[in-house]
């Protein structure tokens, strides 16, 4: 019987971290060995707290990365020119995997580092079509892919044919890029390529004159952008003075699925202030359907969860917060001035009051009061929110609240005219949960 082969290979935090059955982490400090994957019976953090992974996100954290080493166990004479694991799952067609047709075009995905494999035909619109393989699959059927094994995150690769040669180039989508000289919810589209986290750098348009035709934002521009249903890009029903929502229109508006919208010019972020704790955004599952419950009902909505990554028994509750409202917004974003002490800002409530004031703005418009979500979906997407939380979480608003729970005078976190909700901090976390609203 042959022993199986263990390779090494170093952490780059600057890139998603592979993973797979014949993956895991060793811990060079306390000496732990982490599965990338579930193993039942297998931890999934080490003692000393170096490594933590977040199985329900597909991610893993790393407290030193030099201090990490990934491990690779494989047939002993085999080699494997991925990162990723032979059998992590990849997204193809069955044009590829049914009917043979060549794979010519190859994306790795920018955030979650997941694989595309696709004919001439591209990605399908039926579902019925879309195929999820691994990777060894992929290889197995055309072993020329080995050639793009180190196609960084963000780029694609395209060939003419199965003999051609692969061309590299950083992927490009569409963005809506807004004309205030047309008047409100005026758009023209262009070509925009990632360069972090929701941040977007619009591509040269040739056969365009970006400057005469009012663009917010000319070619070269880095953006901060985020992704839209197609009918609040319409304005279909985001005032409560618009004619009634044509419900009809808007599903078929959203059928589309949601379009990328530039927002705002980026600004490199200053480094939080000394007295601030490190906090590292983090996103469980549990905090996933609460923010996807919560963007159905805004999709400007803030919805974060921060670990603190050291005692935080010498900061104030009120600075955490704040400290992670630059981390999540951006300096550049956030409305409040650093020259303001944080006990200005944040009210401290009890739980009962946090939970009656997320119900009330998740379920109303914050402008007019009207009902949006009923009160058992808000409710329970509040209970949600605050689970995520210790019994004796310290809880807190930017606003005075009324006993229905709805917001009174304050200063908007968001870049918005209204907004409502909660921050929350316990020992090892902290949150935000705030929803927006226009009159």
């Amino acid at each position: 019987m042959t022993t199986p082969r263990t390779t090494y290979f170093p952490i780059d935090a600057s890139r998603p971290t592979p993973r797979g059955p014949d993956i895991s982490y060793e811990c060079l400090k306390c000496g732990d060995v982490i599965p990338s994957i579930v193993v039942a019976g297998k931890p999934w953090n080490c003692r000393c707290g170096a490594i933590s992974v977040d199985h329900a996100a597909f991610k893993a954290w790393f407290e030193a990365p030099e201090q990490v080493r990934g491990l690779r166990t494989g047939p002993p004479s085999e080699s494997w020119p991925f990162a990723d694991s032979r059998r992590v799952a990849v997204f193809t067609t069955t044009d590829v995997m049914d009917r043979s047709l060549p794979i010519v075009h190859v994306t790795h995905d920018e955030g979650d580092g997941a694989w595309q494999f696709h004919s001439a035909n591209g990605a399908p619109d039926d579902p019925k079509e879309h195929r999820l393989v691994a990777l060894e699959e992929i290889v197995k059927q055309d072993p020329t892919i080995a050639e793009i094994a180190d196609l960084p995150c963000g780029w694609r690769a395209v060939r003419d044919g199965p003999s051609g040669a692969w061309r590299r180039e950083a992927a490009a989508e569409t963005i809506y890029i807004p004309v205030p000289s047309r008047g409100r919810n005026q758009w023209v589209t262009a070509l925009a390529q990632m360069r972090g986290p929701m941040r977007f750098e619009i591509l040269p348009a040739p056969d365009r004159d970006p400057a005469a035709e009012g663009w917010e934002f000319l070619p070269g521009s880095v953006v901060v952008a985020q992704r839209w249903r197609r009918s609040y890009l319409d304005g279909i029903g985001r005032s409560l003075g618009d004619p009634p929502i044509d419900e009809a229109k808007r599903e078929e508006r959203d059928a589309g699925g949601p379009v990328l919208v530039a927002l705002r010019r980026w600004e490199p972020e200053p480094p939080l202030p000394a007295q601030g704790l490190h906090l590292r955004l983090v996103e469980p599952a549990d905090l996933r359907t609460v923010r996807t419950a919560v963007e159905e009902r805004d999709p400007e909505c803030l919805v974060c969860l921060a670990e603190i990554a050291q005692d935080g028994s010498q900061v104030s509750p009120e600075q955490v917060l704040l400290d992670l409202s630059v981390l999540a917004l951006g300096q550049s974003l956030a409305r409040w001035s650093r020259s303001n002490p944080p006990s200005k800002t944040w009210r401290h409530i009890d739980r009962a009051e946090a939970e009656r004031h997320l119900r009330y703005v998740l379920g109303h418009a914050l402008a007019y009061g009207n009902a949006v979500l009923d009160e058992k979906a808000a409710s329970g997407v509040a209970r949600s929110f605050l689970a995520l939380f210790s019994e004796d979480a310290k809880c807190f608003t930017n606003h005075d609240i009324d006993e229905k729970g709805s917001p009174g005078s304050g200063t908007p976190l968001l870049n918005s005219t209204f907004d409502g909700g909660v921050g929350v901090v316990d020992g090892q976390r902290a949150g935000l949960l705030f929803v927006t609203g226009e009159d």
